[in-house]
């Protein structure tokens, strides 16, 4: 079983405790054992030097040694003393009964040496045994007396005492180190998990609202989807973000950016209940998980957040006003793990962006990563390299001289098993794959071919391309635009982009270098669908914008819609104030486009001038039409003369 931090860390101290008290045990006993043989040595040589001198002091002449054998006798032969009387020759004789412990083999002990060295007193150790001797001077006589005795193996009482207070010490050094160890395991145990859940939340938390992140809304839903009951689990997913929050950033800077942000999380955590889940996706985007609700109180709960959003913001004492956009998918209805609700949910939350309604709930069909959309976007990828998609040309018509000027180039698919697929289908797809770079530069090359025919046909026609905001993010598409037009050489004036007012608004600052670059080389600027997004004249007069292109909703039923047709009307002088040249787009009968003449607009498209026409057929459109280009018929002319 595996052990916990706790449990590691006590065994540790107490292991190291215990590791300690050995070692300390060991030197002290070696400390004791040696100061105890030392203080015995001592203590030895203290006393047989008091015999020493006793002995001494019994020599009476230089021939008689009795009393000093008698003194001798008198001492006994229990001590363990070896009593020598050396002579000045250095011979010596034992002067006393030999105890048990010498008995004959005291012969063997290092006598001979010890006799004649100069010292009094010394130690010595023979087999294991130590060993005390002193000498004394007999005045007046020809020997020396020196005394032997054994130290005692036994451990003296005081050694044994103080073997007895280590025991007590080690015991009180463990007892002590046992709860410091669980002390200190309690805070540092305590330190670690206080810190891992900073860690946790850390890492399951943004870190700017403090709302829960990606991966724990991700857990989150798993384990409402995962809950073993025995009804299906129902409920709701709202994923949404902040429409031009860009320009907040842009505009106030990122402090305010981040600070609108916070109170965006707030007011939202504010009016979920706890059984929810509000989440910070990234950037402006956020995510509401509402288990067990369905479709209606779904949409309910997504309108109130809508009306709580609607609500100025104070950011550092200015007032914002923000809208937001809500996508909502359905479980299990819309999928049954929290990857797929969560794209489906990002995949209707820009459909409403899209359109404009606050809040979409999911629809398959609408789905641009559907099984079909999926198999779409590779078959596109090969219809791009293999050449297989054509243009068509929608003539542009100057209502001043009733002579066609330009075209717009607009792409067609004919797809080999699915037939002709509609570009508002291939193209949003592309932008989202980011198949809208390579499809771009393909329609760029055919259309500035085509021109290059037309040319050489002496047709001299503008040709209008449109372009993504994908497109006005690449910083290199100036030089292929150049590139291109000195491949085919076509003039620069030849050539007209189109953008909408949505594509100039996600990136102004890269647009708006984009397009200066193409102005300088002749290559103007048309703002398409003008009146549907959300540009403002200051904006519009720093833009190098040479036309203005009036959306087809405002001008199909300006004939039927006073409003309609005071919108179209007051664009047309708005452009013409602005010295922009003003183009209508949706001129479906002749009445429209007399009023549009009347107004003074500038020019006119649409189905009853002409439908986008394959480059053939605009040929032959241009030869009948009283549209024409200057009432001359074109000279035919093939691809093979290009050869």
């Amino acid at each position: 079983m595996r052990m916990n931090l706790k449990t590691r860390l006590v065994l540790s101290f107490v292991a190291v405790s215990i590791f300690v008290l050995i070692i300390f045990g060991y030197v002290s006993h070696r400390i004791t054992i040696e100061s105890g043989i030392e203080r015995e040595a001592a203590l030895t040589r203290a006393f047989i030097r008091q015999e020493a001198v006793l002995l001494s002091s019994r020599y009476a002449d230089d021939t008689a040694l009795d009393p000093v054998h008698s003194a001798i006798a008198t001492l006994g032969a229990d001590r363990q003393q070896l009593i020598l009387l050396v002579d000045d020759k250095g011979d010596y004789t034992v002067s006393t009964p030999l105890p048990d412990y010498f008995g004959a083999g005291y012969r063997q002990l290092p006598l001979t040496t010890l006799v004649r060295v100069d010292d009094k007193e010394g130690e010595f150790s023979f087999e294991g045994d130590e060993f005390v001797w002193i000498s004394a001077v007999m005045e007046g006589s020809p020997y020396k007396l020196v005394i032997v005795q054994r130290l005692q193996k036994e451990a003296p009482a005081f050694m044994q005492s103080q073997l007895g207070r280590l025991l007590i010490t080690g015991a009180i050094v463990v007892w002590i180190a046992t709860w410091a160890a669980l002390i200190l395991t309690a805070f540092i145990t305590k330190r670690l998990d206080r810190q891992n859940r900073a860690l946790v939340h850390q890492a399951l938390h943004d870190e700017l609202t403090d709302l829960p992140n990606r991966t724990l809304l991700f857990d989150s839903l798993d384990q409402v989807l995962r809950r073993d009951d025995s009804k299906e689990i129902r409920g709701a997913l709202l994923v949404m973000d902040l429409d031009h929050f860009k320009e907040i950033n842009d505009t106030l800077g990122h402090n305010s950016g981040d600070l609108l942000l916070r109170q965006v999380g707030t007011r939202i955590r504010g009016m979920i209940r706890k059984t929810d889940t509000v989440a910070r996706l990234g950037g402006d985007e956020f995510a509401v998980l509402l288990p067990g609700l369905g479709a209606e109180l779904g949409i309910e709960r997504a309108r109130k957040i809508i009306e709580v959003l609607e609500k100025p913001f104070d950011i550092e004492g200015m007032h914002l006003d923000i809208e937001t956009s809500i996508g909502i998918t359905l479980f299990p209805d819309h999928g049954k793990d929290a990857d797929t609700l969560i794209r489906r949910a990002d995949v209707a939350m820009y459909h409403a962006k899209n359109k404009g309604c606050g809040y979409y709930i999911y629809e398959a069909e609408a789905d641009p990563y559907s099984m079909r959309r999926l198999a779409l976007t590779g078959e596109l990828r090969y219809a791009i390299e293999q050449n297989e998609l054509t243009l068509h040309y929608q003539p542009k018509v100057d209502l001043r001289t009733g002579l066609t000027t330009g075209v717009e180039a607009l792409v067609r698919w004919n797809h080999p098993q699915h037939g002709f697929i509609p570009p508002d289908e291939f193209v949003p797809l592309a932008e989202r794959t980011g198949l809208i770079r390579p499809l771009t530069l393909w329609v760029l090359n055919a259309a500035l071919r085509q021109n290059h025919i037309w040319r050489m046909m002496g047709i001299d026609l503008i040709v209008a391309v449109n372009l993504s905001a994908r497109n006005l993010q690449e910083s290199k598409l100036s030089d292929q635009i150049i590139d291109l037009l000195e491949a085919w050489n076509v003039p620069a004036a030849s050539l007209m982009v189109e953008v909408t007012e949505s594509a100039l608004m996600e990136d102004h600052a890269g647009a708006r270098k984009i397009l200066t670059d193409i102005k300088c080389v002749g290559v103007d600027a048309s703002l398409d669908d003008f009146g549907t997004g959300y540009s403002s004249l200051a904006y519009l007069s720093q833009l190098p914008i040479a036309e203005i292109k009036i959306d087809r909703s405002f001008v199909m039923d300006m004939t039927s819609n006073e409003q309609n047709a005071a919108i179209v009307r007051s664009t047309i002088d708005l452009g013409h104030n602005l010295k922009r040249i003003v183009t209508a787009e949706g001129v479906e009968d002749r009445k429209t486009l007399d009023i549009l003449k009347s107004w003074g607009c500038d020019k006119a498209q649409g189905y009853f001038l002409s439908r986008p026409l394959p480059a053939n057929e605009l040929v032959e459109w241009l030869r009948g039409s009283e549209w024409s280009l200057d009432n001359k018929p074109p000279q035919l002319l093939t691809d093979s003369s290009l050869t």
